[in-house]
Formats: C-alpha cells, sequence, structure tokens
C-alpha cells in the first residue's frame, strides 16, 4: 500500500487537491444561496375565512427586510373584456383602522401582514362591471429596502357566482428583470386609466 503511494505520489496529491477544490466549491455555493435566500423579498397574497367574496385578502411581508408597498394592482378578466387598475390610486377608505389598508400602501415589517379589505370590497373599488366567471389577477408592488429594488407578487383568482378560488397554490414572486420590466408597464397604464376615468 505504502509502495503504491510513493508510487503514485503525484496522482494522489492531483486527486486530493481537486477533491479540496470541489468541497470548497460545494460550500461557497452553499454560503451563496444561503446569502442570496435571505436578500430575497417573499410577499404573500392569501385568502382569510374560506372561499366566498366576504373573505379578506391578506398582504403579508415575509422577507427578512421591511418593504414599502408602493401600489396594490388588479387585473380583471371576464366576459366583457379584461381591465387593470391600482387600488392605490383610489380614494382612500377611510373606514379601515390601519391607514395603510385604506391606502393600499406604506411600510411593511418583516413577518408584518397587511388587511386589503374583502375581495367583493376590492372588486366594487374597481368598478368591475363584469358578469358571469370573473378572473382576476392582484399585484403587490413594493419597494425592497434590503435591495432597495421593485419586487412584487401576484395571484390569480377565478370567482363563480359567489365561490371564490385561486388558481395557484402560493403567490408567485416576481423577481427576474423583465418582471420589473412589466411592473413598470403596469404601473404607468394602472395610473392612466385611473386618471382618465377621474376626468
Amino acid at each position: 500500500m505504502w509502495s503504491w503511494l510513493s508510487e503514485n505520489h503525484g496522482a494522489v496529491s492531483a486527486l486530493a487537491s481537486c477533491m479540496t477544490l470541489v468541497v470548497w466549491l460545494l460550500y461557497f455555493q452553499l454560503l451563496y444561496l444561503g446569502f442570496r435566500n435571505t436578500q430575497r423579498a417573499s410577499i404573500l397574497i392569501s385568502i382569510a375565512g374560506g372561499p366566498q367574496l366576504a373573505s379578506e385578502c391578506i398582504l403579508a411581508n415575509l422577507s427578512r427586510e421591511p418593504v414599502y408597498v408602493e401600489a396594490v394592482a388588479i387585473s380583471i378578466e371576464g366576459e366583457g373584456g379584461a381591465s387593470v387598475r391600482s387600488l392605490s390610486d383610489l380614494q382612500m377608505d377611510a373606514t379601515r383602522a390601519d391607514v395603510r389598508s385604506g391606502a393600499m400602501q406604506g411600510p411593511l415589517g418583516s413577518g408584518e401582514m397587511l388587511l386589503l379589505g374583502s375581495f367583493r370590497d376590492l372588486l366594487l373599488r374597481a368598478e368591475c362591471e363584469q358578469s358571469g366567471d370573473i378572473r382576476f389577477t392582484l399585484t403587490a408592488i413594493a419597494i425592497y429596502s434590503g435591495g432597495d429594488r421593485l419586487v412584487a407578487a401576484e395571484r390569480e383568482f377565478l370567482l363563480r357566482g359567489d365561490c371564490l378560488r385561486s388558481t395557484s397554490l402560493e403567490a408567485r414572486q416576481l423577481r427576474s428583470w423583465r418582471d420589473r420590466k412589466r411592473l413598470r408597464h403596469l404601473l404607468r397604464r394602472s395610473a392612466v386609466i385611473d386618471r382618465a376615468s377621474a376626468h
């Protein structure tokens, strides 16, 4: 055994160096993934109270750092076509105890949640006049203090009669450059529509 090691010392040394390099690369990969996950924003959009229109819509910040909710937009699709509105640009709901809930804007700490109102109220605020089955998407757009960048989450819902359900298990996190470009377009588009409807 020792004689074989002596004869193949160079090859064994090279193999050991390669294995050490692989271990360090895996270690740094795990460190990087852990760091990246702590820097990523995670926003929850959920139903509280069962699959019905009277249920409350919850917006929660599951990130390690606070976020500032810039806007909550709703895109509605139905028999009458499609429409998009920024609920945050409408008149504030003064009946809400939390100013952030009434304005649908403001800072949200890590682990903190915001009650946006019932889904019926959200559709009424969006002046939804659709009939039949309604498919709508809620998009929460925020600034993440951990990276000072635009982040968002969106979740699609389907309304049949008074029965409300989500078409996905969880909100989809929008983090890519393409997503951020679409979010800016959505903000501009909804703001233009709201200004036009106000006149």
